[in-house]
């Protein structure tokens, strides 16, 4: 388009250019040589028109285009910025999110944590217990056995020692004994009840 316009034009004014000069020719042919100081109205008429014809092609059809041209350049650019920082808005806004995110995951890993190191430390106490109460109660169960064992073996030594008491008894009563025989006597009871609890 512009360069239509250039070219359509410049057959006009090159026309125009030649006609004023032609016309200059004849006014200085008809009055000699002109000189420095020679002023020539139709030149400078023509001047006018050629200036204005001039102006009104670039007013009306080049620099229409040049400013076109220049406000797509800008408006493009324009665009472009808008485009650069909606996005440096957006990465902004999703790094912010991410961070944000990142810091809820950490807190929540951390509350998982914290929460199974809870429930580690109430297992491990509940297990604590759970075998102390168990030693507490084979400890119980030990002392009872013991304590029965220990009934049943006075019982059986009570009545080892009464039956021996009775068998001293008796024979004391088939015989009088004397001092000497008392004393083999008390050592032989002494060694039966001697053995009797080592068989025990």
């Amino acid at each position: 388009m512009f360069r239509t316009l250039v070219v359509a034009t410049m057959p006009l004014l090159m026309s125009a250019s030649l006609f004023a000069a032609e016309k200059a020719g004849e006014h200085g042919d008809g009055h000699g040589s002109p000189g420095v100081t020679d002023f020539d109205p139709m030149t400078y008429v023509w001047q006018l028109i050629l200036f204005g014809v001039l102006f009104a092609v670039l007013y009306f059809f080049v620099w229409p285009h040049v400013l076109g041209g220049l406000q797509a350049r800008e408006e493009k650019m324009r665009g472009d910025l808008k485009q650069a920082e909606d996005a440096a808005r957006e990465a902004t806004a999703k790094a912010e999110e991410l961070e944000v995110r990142l810091r809820e995951a950490h807190q929540e890993a951390q509350k998982l944590i914290d929460e199974a190191r809870g429930e580690a430390q109430r297992a491990a106490a509940s297990v604590k217990a759970a075998a102390d109460a168990e030693i507490a109660r084979t400890k119980e169960r030990a002392e009872s056995d013991i304590r029965v064992a220990k009934e049943q073996a006075v019982a059986e030594l009570y009545e080892q020692t009464a039956v021996l008491a009775t068998q001293v008894a008796g024979r004391i009563l088939q015989r009088e004994i004397s001092v000497e025989d008392q004393r083999q006597l008390i050592d032989e009871s002494l060694g039966q009840l001697k053995q009797q609890a080592e068989r025990n």
